[in-house]
């Protein structure tokens, strides 16, 4: 008993063993005959010899026979395919007959070949070796394999589906006229009549069943357009009228073996524009129909078009019919992708891109016979002039159909990245959700615009391409942007990609925008703090003071404070020597008004084009000021030495008392954790020495703080 999750292995199983099963008939069918080991074209005045090898080696290439014992030869004896050539049945007939009578004489223990010059006589092999089967008998044998297996591939996961039924029955159909047309179509000379009818006929019937089930699967898929019994007649019809020719209901071999095929075809393009109809508005279905049409439609009609419409003018074109087959392979890779939802996200384009490209190779063909047969110009000449006319008329033609129809509207990265700029930076949230909505709808034109509270990071794409999920990105929701182009395609990879793009900047636009927030806030926290803590506090101390001399003393700090803060603001970077000069201004006013003398040598060594940040400069000045207070406040000195020099990029500056001093233990009384504080912060460090007369501070910071 088999299991059900075994069903779909068991099912292509089968199907392959069948398709191997007649590959392996087809073989010994075509095996099984006397062999010439000759390569014959027919050139209008006999039978021309192509290659020859095996019992006919002895035989030039070059060399025309012309009777094959006492059977003249005649061009009909070397018609590949008869539905091609032969007007009538009672033609076919006739041509069946030979078939016979030159089997039977290749059947012979010797048999002779006439030239008009000369007679070769040779020893027909029992059987025909695999190694002389030519190219166009191997490549309609895949064909036919392959297709029972895609199709079988399709049907084993979609058993219950209409379409994938259908599917299976035309890769069966498949199987019977590719295969079968090989044998006939690279025989040596002649098969036995009765197996070249059997074949032939077998091959018309499966061509019958394979154009029914066209139309079957466009009356199923990708939308139900009705009864199940519509689809079911029609293929029913063929069959029926396959048998009708068989029992002789026609005379007219193009009657009875062409027109029910065109009519098929004609019926599949009139289906193929009802389910476009249909399927507006459901971009998945659209898809898949495209696809349908890429695969299905283009590859039959093209093999109808180069093997059997110039079969209505007259034309024989039975040798192309071989490598014509080719064009199933394509149908059958592209039904198997478009059944099964495959690959649908880049349909639109690649589909205009395929029909223009065969277009173009059409037209290409066609200027050129038409340029050869009107003007009598030889093959170079007229192939120029194609050329000329295809690249003057049809690119630039393909070419704005392209931009009108079918290029998605595409922005450019500086476009792109000004608008998320403007959106990062609107004035409100609420106007930058407006702005991300109203680019996401300029993109893609979606149908829907919804909120999205997906936990995704990444965009991403949904449901076969009928929805992408945006995430939120900071104050801005996240959204899901169904229906892209009004519901007239998929969303594809690509707008992913374009939208990713334009979600990673407004990420990174608006972290710098919060970072250059935190960055303000921080600036304004640390103008607040300077304002209160070092200007209000000096003002504050003036305010206070029972002398005018110290009211002055410190309205002189609060200045200098000011000046200080104001140069913070302009964020550029302080020349060291200016600021020296400053602070040792500064410094003598203060020590002035306290009877101290200071010795700072104006020329500090070099200083050179030496610079400071504002951080450095702001926390160094405090703390020299800090230092020269403690001098004026607890040592008691009369003197007070500054030397200031550079060590590399580090600034060095001592400053020495001849007061009493202090001991180690007592400096947290004297601000030095303030002290530390902002020396911490420099990345500098700080060290101090008693001497038998006052004391030594020597402190080292870096420039740039």
């Amino acid at each position: 008993m088999v299991r059900n999750g075994d069903a779909p292995a068991w099912r292509i199983a089968l199907a392959g063993v069948v398709a191997l099963a007649v590959m392996a008939g087809v073989l010994w069918a075509a095996t099984q005959l006397p062999w010439l080991g000759l390569r014959m074209q027919w050139d209008g005045q006999g039978a021309r010899v192509v290659s020859a090898s095996g019992p006919a080696a002895t035989i030039p290439p070059g060399t025309r026979i012309v009777r094959i014992e006492d059977v003249t030869l005649r061009g009909e004896d070397f018609t590949e395919e008869p539905d091609s050539s032969l007007l009538t049945y009672s033609a076919y007939a006739e041509f069946l007959s030979r078939q016979q009578t030159l089997f039977e004489r290749m059947s012979s223990v010797r048999l002779r070949l006439h030239s008009p010059d000369a007679v070769f006589e040779l020893e027909p092999g029992a059987s025909r070796p695999l190694s002389s089967l030519p190219h166009e008998f191997w490549i309609q044998l895949a064909v036919g394999f392959f297709a029972l297996l895609i199709s079988a591939g399709v049907w084993a996961f979609r058993a219950h589906e209409p379409s994938a039924r259908y599917l299976l029955l035309s890769g069966f159909a498949t199987l019977i006229f590719a295969p079968f047309a090989g044998v006939y179509s690279t025989r040596e000379l002649a098969l036995p009549g009765e197996l070249f009818r059997w074949l032939s006929d077998a091959n018309f019937c499966g061509g019958c069943i394979y154009v029914g089930t066209m139309v079957a699967m466009l009356w199923h898929y990708p939308r139900p357009l009705g009864s199940a019994r519509v689809s079911a007649s029609v293929v029913g019809a063929l069959v029926l009228w396959f048998f009708a020719q068989e029992l002789g209901a026609f005379e007219s071999m193009v009657v009875a073996r062409r027109y029910p095929v065109f009519a098929a075809l004609l019926g599949t393009f009139a289906l193929s524009a009802v389910q476009y109809r249909v399927t507006r508005g459901d971009p998945v279905a659209r898809a898949s129909l495209s696809w349908f049409l890429l695969s299905w439609l283009l590859g039959s009609s093209l093999f109808a078009m180069i093997t059997m419409v110039p079969q209505l003018f007259g034309v024989n074109t039975a040798a192309l019919q071989g490598y014509g087959f080719l064009l199933f392979l394509l149908v059958y890779g592209g039904l198997a992708f478009g059944i099964l939802r495959f690959r649908l996200f880049e349909l639109g384009q690649w589909w205009f891109r395929t029909f223009a490209w065969i277009l173009g190779a059409l037209l290409l063909f066609a200027v050129d016979l038409a340029v050869a047969a009107w003007f009598a110009l030889p093959q170079g000449q007229s192939l120029a002039l194609a050329l000329l006319v295809c690249g003057f008329l049809y690119l630039p033609l393909r070419g704005l159909l392209w931009t009108r129809l079918i290029a998605a509207r595409r922005v450019e990265q500086p476009d792109l990245f000004k608008r998320v700029i403007q959106i990062a930076f609107a004035p409100t949230a609420e106007a930058s959700t407006q702005g991300w909505h109203a680019l996401c709808r300029e993109l893609f034109d979606p149908l829907h615009v919804q909120p999205y509270a997906g936990a995704y990071e990444q965009v991403s794409l949904d449901s076969d391409g009928l929805r992408l999920s945006v995430p939120a990105i900071g104050s801005i929701d996240g959204l899901a942007l169904s229906y892209a182009a009004r519901g007239r395609r998929l969303f594809a990879p690509r707008d992913r990609e374009l939208l990713q793009q334009a979600v990673d900047m407004l990420r990174y636009v608006d972290e710098s925008r919060a970072a250059y927030s935190r960055g303000a806030s921080a600036e304004r926290t640390r103008i607040a703090r300077d304002l209160h803590d070092d200007l209000g506090s000096r003002l504050l101390t003036g305010l206070h003071q029972p002398r005018l001399e110290q009211t002055k003393a410190s309205i002189t700090l609060a200045l200098a404070e000011m000046r200080t803060i104001i140069r913070g603001l302009s964020g550029d970077k302080l020349k060291l020597d200016s600021l020296l000069a400053e602070l040792r201004h500064e410094t003598r006013a203060r020590l002035d008004a306290a009877g101290i003398l200071l010795e700072w040598p104006l020329d500090e060594p070099g200083m050179g084009d030496a610079e400071l940040s504002y951080a450095a400069y702001k926390h160094y000045l405090s703390i020299m000021r800090e230092l020269v207070s403690n001098v004026v406040r607890h040592a008691g000195a009369s003197t007070v030495k500054v030397a200031v020099h550079l060590d590399g990029m580090h600034l060095i500056s001592e400053v020495t008392d001849d007061g009493v001093g202090f001991a180690a233990d007592a400096n947290e009384g004297h601000g030095m954790p303030n002290l530390r504080q902002r020396l911490r912060e420099l990345g500098g460090s700080i060290g101090y020495r008693r001497k038998p007369r006052g004391t030594e501070v020597r402190v080292r910071i870096a420039l740039e703080g």
